[in-house]
């Protein structure tokens, strides 16, 4: 092989790799069967999410996820294959691809990475099933503000018992 061609590859498998490093979760999704128009909307909404959505040949995806220590996806890669990531939050690309999957009927999940360990389908559902990092922060921060609410609720139907009185 050409040297330039060995280091094109090895750049390749190198950006993979930064990027998978970076990312909360990956899923791994079977694209067969879906038309350009299905790939397009998918992307654009993993896109929306804040997310990535690539084609990657499967022997860079192996290298890449065995130089982060990663093994067990020989399963996984069979096929062709797409991987959705997010940076910022592990279940917003499996949540996205799974509502997606769900909705079109045509193709499946195939597995996925999660806390540098390989999960399988049911796995990757699961997570997507789970809320997001701000569906989570939006609960607590209403968890939070109810008892205060309700004070405050409390001590204004106190005043305007009191000013009833006084009228």
């Amino acid at each position: 092989m050409k040297d330039y061609t060995l280091k094109a590859k090895q750049e390749v498998v190198a950006g993979v790799q930064e990027k998978f490093a970076k990312a909360q979760s990956l899923v791994f999704l079977d694209y067969r069967g879906m038309t350009v128009a299905e790939v397009t909307e998918l992307r654009n909404k993993i896109r929306e999410a804040g997310a990535e959505y690539k084609v990657i040949k499967n022997t860079v995806i192996k290298r890449a996820t065995e130089n982060l220590g990663i093994d067990g996806l020989d399963a996984i890669l069979e096929g062709p294959t797409a991987v959705a990531y997010c940076e910022t939050d592990p279940v917003t690309a499996a949540k996205v691809v799974v509502d997606y999957v769900n909705a079109i009927k045509k193709t499946e999940v195939k597995g996925g990475i999660y806390e540098g360990k390989v999960i399988d389908a049911n796995i990757v559902k699961n997570l997507a099933a789970t809320p997001s990092k701000e569906q989570s922060l939006a609960r607590l921060m209403g968890s939070l503000n109810s008892p205060i609410s309700s004070f405050v609720r409390a001590l204004d139907a106190i005043r305007k018992q009191k000013e009833e009185a006084t009228a």
